[in-house]
């Protein structure tokens, strides 16, 4: 999917289609959280219906996904002790290390397909100017 414009569509009809009243019993107690354009809404179930909750603190122009998921990240991190990223991105990585200072709980970066790769971003320590790993 290249054109941007089709990804965009994709992602509105799975925003309408997913609030239709025969996904509740698949969201079960979970919640779904989807950005579409500058919007992120909360997608929960109750009583066998799904219900679309606007997140305005979620809102932001980013274009791209990279930076909005460390947005995600920070939201997450008020209601969590852990927070997974899982991207085969490296520049997520990078970004994640870098802003790991504003999330509030402990990082974990997961390779999409690597498990043998995954690092807890929250276990790097600052050496006077030059990050490690560990």
């Amino acid at each position: 999917m290249s054109a941007g414009s089709n990804k965009e569509r994709l992602v509105e009809f799975l925003f309408t289609e997913w609030q239709r009243g025969k996904y509740a019993d698949k969201l079960g107690n979970r919640m779904l959280v989807m950005t579409h354009g500058g919007y992120c809404h909360k997608l929960t179930s109750q009583n066998g219906r799904v219900i679309a909750e606007e997140l305005t603190d979620l809102q932001c122009d980013h274009e791209e996904a990279d930076t909005r998921i460390l947005l995600h990240a920070k939201h997450a991190s008020s209601s969590t002790e852990q927070v997974v990223i899982r991207s085969p991105d490296t520049d997520v990585a990078i970004l994640a290390c870098a802003f790991t200072h504003n999330i509030d709980a402990n990082l974990l970066f997961a390779q999409a397909q690597n498990i043998a790769c995954d690092t807890w971003i929250s276990m790097l320590y600052l050496v006077p100017s030059e990050m490690i790993c560990v």
